[in-house]
């Protein structure tokens, strides 16, 4: 993450390898910012922040909604889960898993 400051003007720059993040509370700035970066490299600015990094936003009156609902969405379809039903899996607070054992997970590379 990377903070821009001046006198008053706060701006936050968020990087994870071709995704980035703009925010702050001077939009005006955000603006000229988001402006300066697009005359020197390629960039597509997909407007206000609706999906970022496995993290759906959705704005609301009283602030940012959170969610990762589509992300696991994504793992169930991938691991072919989607249409599971959740089951209860009772644990025993004194067994152990030994090294030894047979891996009891058919094909344990899509955990």
């Amino acid at each position: 993450m990377i903070t821009l400051h001046t006198d008053n003007v706060r701006i936050f720059v968020l990087i994870y390898v071709d995704d980035i993040l703009v925010t702050g509370f001077a939009e005006s700035e955000i603006t000229k910012l988001i402006q300066h970066v697009q005359s020197i490299f390629q960039v597509k600015d997909l407007g206000s922040l609706s999906y970022f990094l496995g993290v759906e936003a959705d704005r609301q009156r009283q602030g940012l909604h959170l969610r990762q609902t589509r992300y696991i969405y994504d793992i169930l379809n991938r691991t072919h889960m989607a249409g599971t039903k959740p089951l209860a899996s009772p644990t025993v607070a004194s067994s152990k898993l030994s090294s030894t054992e047979e891996a009891l997970i058919y094909n344990p590379s899509s955990y």
